[in-house]
């Protein structure tokens, strides 16, 4: 890694050794503006360090993902229960917990709890059957019968 000179202004704070401490701090869950803060440099300076060397924003990439990582095996586990130590170091199980079972299923398995329909209702306008031929009034009884039939058939007046 090749830290370039400044033209001009101010000279950056960027060292090499910033890369290995920037993975660990996103490793333990750390995010910008903290890591920001420990390396003691503004949130705009980490972004731009990002941009000028690729391997700091890898290292934060990497680390953000073993945190990740962690964090969906501690969800799961909450989830499912596990076996751990209590507050005396003795063996016990920790019941599963709910909210993290319903939290893992929104945000990792695609559960939705709510299935947006569309309830628009369409207005048909209404048939004016003086206007039919005597052809197409027998043919809209006829089609009528057959979508919801009755006991009795539906006759024509004069029939």
């Amino acid at each position: 890694m090749e830290i370039q000179k400044h033209p001009g202004g101010r000279p950056t704070k960027f060292v090499p050794e910033m890369v290995d401490k920037a993975l660990k701090m996103a490793r333990c869950g750390l995010v910008i503006d903290q890591i920001a803060a420990l390396l003691e440099v503004s949130i705009d300076s980490i972004y731009e360090y990002s941009y000028k060397y690729p391997e700091f924003s890898e290292a934060i990439k990497r680390g953000r993902a073993a945190a990740g990582g962690k964090t969906v095996l501690t969800l799961f586990q909450q989830a499912n229960g596990y076996w751990g130590k209590d507050s005396k170091g003795e063996r016990c199980w920790y019941p599963p917990v709910l909210a993290a079972g319903i939290f893992l299923s929104k945000n990792f398995a695609g559960l939705k709890d709510r299935v947006e329909v569309d309830a628009t209702i369409k207005r048909i306008p209404a048939l004016d059957v003086n206007k039919l031929t005597d052809e197409e009034l027998k043919e809209f009884i006829r089609l009528a019968e057959k979508a919801a039939p009755s006991t009795e058939p539906i006759k024509m007046i004069g029939e």
